[in-house]
């Protein structure tokens, strides 16, 4: 069987997760070929420590010759690694789920053989918000609960340090706002907004709210969903990636388990 040829764009704390994730788990179906990274040094200490043969490549050659391709780099990337592969008839498993938000629905109708992978990333319930779908018109809120120091160097901030927004150990309330907006002013920090905006009633309509206090060490997300099925409540309580405090764990292993999906013939859940 011949194996699948991946091209990494990013291969920053996630992007080398994936990496090593390719070569334990999924050797069998597929191999990383080509890696796309700004930083060459961190690429090739990545690929030395991985004892891999991956060749480092720029944008458009990762994309020309890549079978299968991982973004875990910026929305921008994941907007251009859209608009340029999706055409080419390429599938690709996309973490920063912000950048859907500049493509139209309609573009991805016109190329039906490519398909797009979006991991349900660090909060739970996205299947159930997924058939709710089904039942009509959905109310969708998400209320999002972070340690100052993932929330750090946000554009939202405008350069303010998130330190000197807080009073006391008492909680604080960030923002509130469309999930569109928090995309606008986190876009390294709130990817599950964009998540669950796809799955259930849009960037424009789901409610989202960020709060923060000193003292926290976990990431949680607590999502709310009303209409004709009936009512989801449920809350992700995340510890941070070992490799980046900003990234929850559960986002990395839920990008694993994403490709586990595509690979496997067996696929579970909705």
């Amino acid at each position: 069987m011949k194996k699948v040829q991946v091209g990494l764009i990013g291969c920053g704390a996630i992007g080398a997760r994936l990496a090593q994730a390719l070569q334990t788990h999924f050797s069998e179906f597929a191999r990383l070929a080509y890696i796309c990274e700004h930083r060459t040094d961190k690429a090739r200490d990545l690929l030395k420590k991985m004892h891999s043969r991956a060749e480092l490549a720029d944008f458009d050659e990762t994309i020309e010759y890549s079978d299968f391709l991982i973004e875990a780099a910026t929305p921008d990337l994941a907007t251009n690694l859209i608009s340029k592969a999706v055409p080419l008839g390429k599938s690709m498993l996309i973490m920063s789920v912000g950048g859907l938000l500049a493509v139209s629905p309609r573009f991805f109708r016109k190329y039906p053989e490519s398909s797009v992978l979006c991991p349900s990333g660090a909060v739970v319930g996205i299947d159930g918000v997924l058939a709710a779908r089904e039942s009509g018109p959905l109310k969708v809120k998400l209320i999002t609960r972070k340690p100052p120091e993932a929330l750090e160097g946000a554009p939202y901030f405008k350069g303010k340090k998130v330190a000197g927004l807080l009073k006391g150990r008492s909680p604080v309330c960030l923002f509130r706002g469309t999930a569109e907006q928090a995309v606008a002013g986190f876009p390294k920090n709130i990817n599950v907004s964009m998540i669950l905006s796809l799955a259930g009633s849009g960037a424009k309509k789901t409610k989202v709210e960020i709060w923060t206090a000193r003292g926290w060490s976990r990431n949680e997300h607590e999502v709310q969903v009303e209409g004709k099925f009936g009512k989801i409540e449920c809350r992700t309580s995340n510890v941070p990636s070992p490799d980046n405090p900003k990234t929850s764990y559960l986002a990395v292993l839920s990008a694993i388990a994403c490709l586990r999906k595509y690979f496997y013939s067996v696929k579970i859940g909705t």
